[in-house]
């Protein structure tokens, strides 16, 4: 009887020998927490591979992530902002500011100097257009001077001016100078290359006689404007209050 229990047991023994290993499946690991709702690293992983994305963090993805869940969460909750006339005053009054500062006047003079102009020749047009340079640094009334030395000029008429222009529409080499000077000023002569040689530029920043449009012009922009800025503001702090009431842990 003895003998017969001592084979069952090493049966049982062969038994559970004979059964496949059993490994832990691994765990994911959790690099944010929303109320109850875990961000995966590898949901975070996906979500950073994304070309939309390029250029953003780890971190910044992951912040994203966490917003678009408690956004879901107040779906059902709609923002609602109310403007006022002054509000819209407020954001006219750097709208108009901000476009005028877009905006620049450039007067010029061209000297030009042919791919086949002699060295005599080269330093003659270069020393009159020197000369012409001082003389709008020292005063000399610009219209003058483009009109005696550009009589012909496309701009001669226009004291070398094309008027006001917003700043993107400069070419870089221009506004480079044109961004050291006040209203007024005269820079060093520049010196820029053409298709048929080189030209020789007296440039001088003229005073901008513009003003903003009208706010009666622009007050249903306006109103859009700082509805846009209030919604915003409102999305902010109703995220800031989801963040407390919900509960989010980063752990990244």
């Amino acid at each position: 009887m003895h003998l017969r229990r001592f084979r069952g047991i090493v049966g049982a023994l062969a038994l559970l020998g004979a059964a496949p290993e059993v490994r832990a499946a691994p765990v994911e690991r959790v690099v944010a927490i929303v109320g109850e709702e875990p961000i995966l690293l590898s949901e975070l992983r996906q979500q950073a591979s994304d070309p939309v994305l390029e250029g953003m963090t780890l971190r910044q993805v992951l912040e994203r992530m966490v917003d678009e869940r408690l956004e879901a969460r107040a779906a059902s909750r709609e923002l609602r902002v109310v403007v006022t006339d002054a509000d819209a005053r407020r954001v006219y009054a750097r709208w108009s500011a901000e476009s005028v500062r877009s905006l620049v006047r450039i007067r010029t003079i061209a000297f030009h100097v042919p791919h086949a102009a002699s060295p005599a020749a080269r330093m003659a047009v270069s020393q009159l257009a020197e000369n012409v340079a001082e003389q709008a640094k020292s005063g000399v009334d610009f219209c003058a001077l483009v009109a005696h030395y550009n009589p012909n000029a496309p701009l001669s008429h226009s004291c070398g001016s094309v008027g006001a222009m917003h700043k993107a529409m400069v070419s870089p080499e221009l506004a480079e100078v044109v961004e050291t000077l006040a209203p007024g000023e005269t820079a060093p002569l520049l010196s820029m290359r053409s298709h048929a040689g080189e030209v020789l530029l007296v440039v001088q920043r003229s005073p901008l006689a513009i003003e903003a449009t009208p706010y009666a012009l622009v007050v249903p922009k306006m109103l859009d404007l700082a509805r846009a800025e209030a919604t915003e503001r409102a999305r902010a702090a109703r995220m800031r209050e989801l963040r407390r009431s919900v509960g989010v842990e980063i752990r990244l």
